[in-house]
């Protein structure tokens, strides 16, 4: 299909959606899993969902920071490999993080830390810019055709010259 040629289907974009915020928290988890596990003895949902537990006062909270940048970094390949399109990168991130926020919201309240505003929108903006140009890459490749390996068919003989009537006019 030709870019542009696809119809507004929005249950393709739930699911894309709902794909992509998925996606994110599995991948979260697991990295919070590998990476403070071994410090941590307390690994829960309140690493992933609470506010606090990014306090950049605290190993903890750096850690916890590493492992958000390195997550937006996978978030911005799997734009590449699922979204493909650079122009909806920026929406579905922001889509996912806005998620994200309301989830963060109504778990543990609203956020009371500038550090935790100005982190998320610093990875908002990474996976983006990161997700758009990867997607770019893709989008610019060349498109292989087939129609030029070809052996060019004969052309059937045709008249080239066309033959105009002269009109004279005697005087």
């Amino acid at each position: 299909m030709l870019y542009g040629t696809e119809e507004w289907d929005p249950k393709a974009i739930i699911f894309q959606i709902l794909e992509f915020q998925a996606y994110h928290y599995v991948v979260l988890g697991a990295t919070v899993l590998a990476v403070l596990g071994p410090y941590v003895s307390n690994i829960g949902f309140h690493l992933l969902f609470d506010w606090r537990s990014v306090a950049l006062g605290s190993f903890q909270g750096w850690m916890m920071a590493f492992i958000l940048v390195v997550v937006a970094g996978l978030d911005a390949i799997f734009l590449r490999f699922v979204i493909k399109r650079a122009k909806k990168c920026l929406d579905f991130t922001a889509t996912m993080y806005g998620i994200h926020f309301v989830i963060v919201w109504c778990a543990y309240g609203i956020p009371r830390r500038l550090s935790w505003y100005v982190l998320t929108a610093g990875l908002l903006a990474a996976t983006a810019s990161l997700g758009e140009w990867l997607c770019m890459q893709l989008e610019l490749q060349d498109i292989p055709l087939t129609s030029l390996h070809r052996k060019p068919r004969p052309q059937p003989q045709t008249e080239l010259v066309r033959q105009i009537p002269v009109v004279t006019v005697q005087p």
